[in-house]
């Protein structure tokens, strides 16, 4: 027996039961996601699930007979999108690149201050460094590509990931040659300045070029089905509380940088 459209728009079901709920969910689903990384705004996304759901709820048919593959449906619609372009995607991303870099300055010069040598650049951390910033710009200029490939071969991309990382990772470590010594406070500060530089670049570009929450909504009631009114307690509430991890996830890489400088300090006592 069909489930009714009031039991699955319940504080617990899926975008899918919520917004679709006499569509089969996999193929609702995949709809969604299509929209989604085409840069279809959450209202316009809602009226081709109202579309979508009314007929075959109105027909009797499945979604895959009336409308054929979800992926293919979703491109011919052509609606309008907001896809982020190269430059959004680079302005996200080299902040982050800015931080990474001097949390390794910082890691490098500090050890080697704690054991009271000189701060010696290595051609495998040159190449750390070098590689870091081209895979974050190939990552900010393929951003859209990158993501589909992530959705859609999710093994692949952890296969990938781990033989980019280990591919990098061990000339940087068995490449010690020496290609530059300084006085280690140089690296201190270098690092402390990139890594402040970066995450005020951050907040900076977050504050400015942030575009508001874009959930999907109800054709019928303009507003996210089962939410709250807007402006109400709970609402703000809510509001409020999902900005802590939002802050948290920006400071991650000054708190990971700290942690390690704490583990660095402890071991080299």
């Amino acid at each position: 027996m069909r489930l009714s459209t009031r039991t699955k728009q319940g504080a617990g079901a899926s975008l899918e039961e919520r917004f679709a709920p006499h569509v089969d969910r996999k193929w609702a689903g995949d709809l969604i996601l299509e929209l989604r990384l085409l840069g279809v705004d959450g209202s316009r996304i809602g009226d081709v699930l109202a579309e979508v759901d009314s007929h075959c709820a109105e027909s009797g048919e499945g979604a895959a007979g009336a409308f054929g593959d979800p992926v293919a449906y979703a491109r011919s619609l052509d609606l309008p999108s907001e896809e982020d372009s190269a430059g959004d995607m680079l302005r996200a991303v080299v902040p982050v690149l800015i931080q990474t870099l001097g949390m390794l300055l910082l890691l490098w010069s500090f050890t080697d201050w704690r054991r009271g040598g000189v701060f010696e650049i290595t051609a495998g951390g040159t190449l750390l460094a070098v590689a870091m910033v081209v895979e974050s710009v190939a990552i900010g200029l393929l951003a859209q590509r990158l993501l589909r490939f992530m959705v859609s071969h999710p093994v692949l991309t952890v296969a990938g990931f781990m033989l980019n990382t280990a591919a990098v990772a061990v000339p940087a470590v068995l490449w010690d040659d020496v290609v530059a010594e300084l006085p280690p406070v140089w690296g201190l500060v270098l690092g402390v300045l990139a890594l402040l530089g970066g995450l005020a670049w951050q907040f900076i570009g977050r504050t400015g070029l942030q575009t508001p929450e874009d959930p999907i909504e109800s054709p019928l009631s303009g507003t996210d089905v089962g939410a709250d009114p807007e402006g109400s307690a709970p609402a703000r509430t809510r509001g409020r509380a999902a900005r802590v991890p939002q802050v948290l996830l920006s400071l991650q890489l000054p708190i990971a940088t700290a942690l390690l400088l704490a583990f660095t300090w402890w071991f080299t006592r």
